[in-house]
């Protein structure tokens, strides 16, 4: 999270301002209603803007079984972008490593940009 906010948003976060729950805290009840309603639980990096500021985050978040991030398993990567002119968009890609990660990011961002 510290390094997509830099990345993409050019924004220093310290790792004390993340906002931080394990998957562990996720009980098998949860992760049953879950799928009974069409849902999987992930372990989701995201940042969240509102009148305040930036608020990234990592916690478990119920993700549909319809959409793409909820296929990503082992060591998979992928992102989910919201962009004003081309709705959602998710990029994956094997995982690699912190820097390589960051670097096929900005890579694709700056692609998508073009």
């Amino acid at each position: 999270m510290v390094i997509l906010a830099k990345i993409l948003f050019g924004k220093d976060v310290a790792v004390k301002d993340v906002t931080r729950i394990g998957i562990t805290q996720v009980t098998p009840q949860q992760i049953a209603e879950a799928r009974r309603s069409g849902f999987t639980i992930k372990l989701v990096a995201g940042i969240r803007f509102d009148s305040f500021g930036m608020h990234p985050y990592v916690m478990p978040k119920e993700i549909a079984l319809t959409h793409p991030l909820a296929a990503i398993g082992g060591a998979t990567n992928a992102i989910t972008v919201n962009t004003d002119n081309l709705g959602e968009i998710t990029l994956v890609g094997p995982g690699a490593g912190r820097r390589e990660t960051g670097q096929a990011l900005l890579s694709d961002m700056i692609r998508m940009s073009r």
